[in-house]
């Protein structure tokens, strides 16, 4: 979306927030996101938007939960999580769920919206439309908008017209998404080179990488006897995976050691492993 299409958003972006967007982009453009496992096999690792967004801060971005917000409703960056979108409409009931979905721009828009709307009325006597009942849909006591970075969540309720619920002008709307994470802004390429966006300090940390790999360096990760150890886990009752993510998680949670953890990528290939051997039983 460039900004003359951005121009087109009731109401627009102000100069001053696709400005606070750029410097936030330009940052993270900076940030590592390929890296290369023990075999010099490069991929590519997402980053939850919690993450992200303290990262911007720690690298000076004065407002960093905004500027994230801009390069999402301007489809700069793509963010993927899990999500529950209900509607009814002309008397109708619409429903959505995915899981580690790519969320479009245009509900992104939507929560900036409801965020200006809740705005409007805090501190005056209105303030309890900041939250909604949606009596169709099932839900209660829903907020016009919630974005936490933080928790890596958002969502937001609408709910229109008066008038009986099978009329045109009625509709009542939730969506909640959770488990938000910002698809990697740099990707290997079909011969391992570095492609999209990074910069040229990621390729050459990368390539750093690949040469410690070549010298024998001892590998950072001890994937067979996690492997081992994540069997065992199944074996005595202690795990008892649903998905495949959930041998990913024990995974990483085995082998993080203070601020060092595997990336979800890099355990992928180990947990489905895993997970095709269990699903046998």
């Amino acid at each position: 979306m460039d900004e003359n299409s951005v121009a087109e958003i009731d109401p627009p972006f102000g100069p001053s927030e696709l400005a606070s967007a750029r410097d936030a982009l330009s940052i993270m453009k900076a940030w590592r996101w390929v890296h290369y496992n023990p075999d010099g096999e490069p991929s590519a690792s997402s980053m939850d938007l919690a993450t992200a967004v303290n990262r911007l801060a720690f690298d000076g971005h004065a407002a960093p939960n905004a500027a994230i917000l801009t390069l999402f409703a301007t489809d700069q960056v793509e963010v993927r999580g899990d999500f529950v979108w209900r509607k009814l409409q002309n008397g109708q009931m619409f429903s959505l769920n995915g899981a580690q979905t790519s969320i479009p721009a245009n509900r992104w828009i939507r929560l900036r919206e409801s965020l200006i709307q809740r705005e409007t009325t805090r501190g005056t006597s209105n303030w309890t439309a900041a939250k909604l009942e949606l009596p169709k849909l099932g839900y209660s006591d829903q907020p016009i908008a919630d974005w936490e970075p933080k928790y890596n969540r958002m969502s937001y309720a609408s709910r229109m017209g008066e008038d009986e619920w099978t009329t045109p002008n009625y509709h009542e709307e939730l969506f909640d998404a959770k488990c938000l994470a910002i698809f990697p802004l740099a990707l290997p390429g079909p011969d391992g080179e570095i492609v999209g966006i990074a910069d040229e300090a990621n390729e050459a940390e990368a390539l750093d990488d690949v040469n410690d790999v070549k010298r024998g360096r001892k590998p950072k990760y001890d994937w067979p006897a996690a492997t081992l150890a994540i069997f065992g886990m199944i074996y005595r009752g202690d795990l008892k995976p649903e998905l495949q993510a959930d041998i990913e998680r024990a995974l990483i949670d085995h082998l993080t050691l203070g601020d060092s953890a595997p990336s979800e990528s890099t355990a992928r290939p180990y947990a489905k492993l895993i997970w095709d051997e269990y699903s046998k039983a």
